[in-house]
């Protein structure tokens, strides 16, 4: 976490260098699309891991509940 904090910055200080900068066209959209890229597969990978721990988390609430309730 703290490591992310520390390297956002340096992306968007690149990022805003470029865009409003004297650079090509194909570089400004070159550098707005991988920062969208990245932003959004962040985002994917964020939501899709907190689901994949959550439901691994359900799986063993319930597997502890099952094993509560066996009889012995």
């Amino acid at each position: 976490m703290t490591m992310t904090l520390l390297l956002l910055p340096l992306v968007y200080g690149v990022a805003g260098v470029v865009l409003l900068g004297n650079f090509s066209a194909d570089l400004k959209a070159m550098v707005a699309g991988q920062v969208m890229g990245a932003a959004l597969g962040s985002m994917v990978q964020y939501w899709l891991g907190s689901s994949n721990g959550s439901a691994r988390k359900t799986d063993m609430i319930e597997a502890q509940r099952t094993q509560e309730k066996a009889p012995e």
